[in-house]
């Protein structure tokens, strides 16, 4: 027989505000700041055992033997502020500028910060004069954004410590190192770069989206495999990066609506 249970509890607390002061005609901007703590606990408990009176007893305790147990707590917690603005002039040009920084404490001491900035720029260019002769058949927008993000997604809650374990030897309790500890961790980061268009022809029936990104993330967390001679065989590190890079255009039209519900439609997508 075995049983098991885990045990989890998350607290999450998050605030902001949002700004959108009036600044003139054709004038748009919003700002938000805010932020935010994530307490997260749990705890595992498991039981195996083997050998029963009979069948009437079915609960590891009751075993002749117990053949395995564990019990782990774990904790980690989060830390973030962020803000954000956005501004718009005249409906034709469009800025959205961020920045976060979050804490999380998976990482050392002198890794434990983030910071991850965010720009993007649109221009409604059939807007502009003297593109009114493409304007009549429909409209057109490019933009261009570039951002950072960051990833702490780890399923190990120290692996910046080194640390102990049980290490029983014959039925007298003991300690050894049971783990490999790494205060350089740090936050795994992704770079993007993302240039494109938005074309709306038709009265907005068919819309074409094209995409140009360039993506690349740095320092990847990885269980990485090391000599046995340490007495290990693996601890979390930062190695490598990879890079991704591709064009993407997406088709779409809609060529039979209704407002009826049970009348026949048509649309079509290309991806």
């Amino acid at each position: 027989a075995q049983q098991g249970n885990n045990t989890v509890q998350r607290f999450l607390v998050e605030t902001f505000a949002t700004y959108d002061p009036a600044i003139g005609e054709g004038v748009e901007l919003s700002v938000t700041a805010g932020g935010g703590i994530q307490w997260n606990r749990s705890e595992l408990q498991f039981m195996h055992g083997e050998g029963f009176a009979n069948e009437q007893f079915r609960y590891p305790g009751n075993a002749g033997k117990i053949t395995d147990y564990r019990g782990r707590p774990t904790a980690h917690n989060l830390v973030s502020a962020f803000s954000r603005g956005n501004l718009a002039l005249r409906d034709r040009y469009f800025l959205t500028a961020s920045i976060r920084a979050d804490g999380s404490s998976r990482f050392g001491e002198n890794n434990r910060y983030g910071i991850f900035p965010a720009v993007s720029v649109g221009w409604m260019l059939t807007d502009e004069p003297f593109m009114q002769p493409v304007a009549r058949m429909g409209e057109l927008k490019i933009r261009v954004s570039y951002g950072v993000t960051g990833n702490q997604g780890i399923n190990d809650n120290f692996a910046t410590l080194p640390r102990f374990g049980k290490a029983n030897y014959a039925d007298e309790p003991g300690l050894a190192p049971s783990a490999i500890g790494n205060p350089s961790l740090k936050w795994e980061t992704t770079r993007e770069l993302d240039v494109g268009f938005d074309l709306g022809i038709l009265g907005g029936r068919v819309s074409l989206i094209g995409d140009y990104y360039r993506k690349k993330t740095d320092d990847l967390l990885v269980f990485r495999p090391i000599t046995g001679t340490s007495g290990f065989t693996n601890f979390w590190s930062n190695v490598g990066n990879i890079e991704n890079t591709g064009y993407e255009l997406a088709l779409s039209s809609a060529w039979l609506t209704s407002r009826d519900s049970r009348a026949p439609t048509w649309a079509t997508e290309v991806n």
